[in-house]
């Protein structure tokens, strides 16, 4: 899912489903792995240049407006892994 943040501070955010680049996967993959975790949510960015950064890895994320976005069912997919 990506996030828009306008600078006005009356517009707020808006949410839109969004399909990663294989390098923002790797990298996504890579944070969750770093920390052990074989389900995270990662919150990354992209820089005016195109450089990806992780902000931070979530070891319990929240699922609500991703699922309204993407229409995948998070704890069903989380149930196939095991």
């Amino acid at each position: 899912m990506k996030r828009n943040k306008s600078m006005d501070s009356g517009v707020g955010v808006s949410s839109e489903a969004y399909e990663p680049s294989q390098d923002q996967k790797d990298l996504a993959i890579a944070g969750a792995n770093a920390l052990h975790l074989d389900i995270a949510g990662v919150d990354m960015m992209v820089d005016r240049e195109g450089n990806n950064y992780i902000l931070e890895v979530n070891r319990s994320p929240q699922y609500r407006v991703f699922m309204q976005h993407t229409k995948i069912n998070v704890p069903e997919k989380n149930l196939e892994l095991f």
